[in-house]
């Protein structure tokens, strides 16, 4: 598994919390740095290929959320209190091939897994965060992309796992308590999916209705989501430990 990891500084995630405005262009006073205007934020292959949020420019200089860029670029961002720092961490699925073994097939197969598994938590954080950046800025960008862009990565995703599993078998189909273990973890990976999908819906409906049972739903499906998670973590150790 490939990991690369970056640190910055936590500027640009401070401007984008603290900015009030959504407006391309609009100039905006800041206390500290006088003026500063919004810009467009693309970031390639995500989002449809439409802007997926905004920065700013602030004396010649544009500043981006990382958060939402290197999310849509597939890694998974972190934040240290104690030492004020954000990493940036990439980590790429690993493909099994035909002339690997099956013990590296089975490895990769749990790697992944392990992968999703974060991954999947990594997205409960982005939905919490979706909505504190709604509720602050009134802007649903973040929650429109969760939808459109991260629930179908989720899905594809979930899908090469199952692909994954059907080569496995091909040269294990001896071995069917096996199989059917990987299968039940994946299953769980899939209802965590689910549960966050129907979560950002309900936000979704929240946003136009500001109605409290979307709100109570949206957090109730996201605490099912987590509950699964945990099982699906037990699952994956019960299931190495086995092996």
């Amino acid at each position: 598994m490939k990991k690369t990891s970056l640190v910055g500084m936590v500027l640009v995630v401070g401007l984008i919390l603290s900015s009030a405005s959504s407006a391309l262009g609009k100039e905006v006073e800041d206390s500290t740095s006088g003026s500063f205007q919004t810009v467009n934020v693309k970031v390639d292959g995500a989002c449809n290929n439409e802007v997926c949020g905004e920065g700013y420019k602030i004396n010649g200089t544009s500043y981006v959320p990382i958060r939402l860029v290197m999310e849509n670029m597939g890694a998974t961002v972190e934040w240290d209190d104690e030492t004020q720092t954000v990493s940036v961490i990439k980590e790429e699925a690993q493909l099994i091939s035909e002339n690997q073994t099956d013990n590296k097939k089975f490895e990769i197969l749990n790697l992944n897994m392990e992968r999703e598994l974060d991954l999947l938590l990594n997205l409960n954080q982005q939905i919490s965060l979706a909505y504190d950046y709604y509720k602050t800025l009134n802007d649903k960008q973040w929650i429109n992309q969760i939808e459109n862009v991260k629930i179908t990565e989720l899905k594809n995703n979930i899908q090469m796992l199952n692909m994954q599993v059907i080569d496995y078998q091909k040269s294990n189909d001896d071995d069917n308590k096996n199989v059917n273990d990987i299968l039940e973890i994946i299953k769980s990976i899939k209802d965590i999916g689910d549960h966050y999908e129907i979560a950002i819906k309900t936000l979704q409906n929240y946003t136009v209705n500001n109605n409290d049972s979307d709100y109570r739903n949206f957090i109730l499906y996201r605490k099912f989501a987590l509950e699964i998670h945990e099982k699906a973590l037990k699952q994956l150790t019960e299931y190495r430990v086995s092996k």
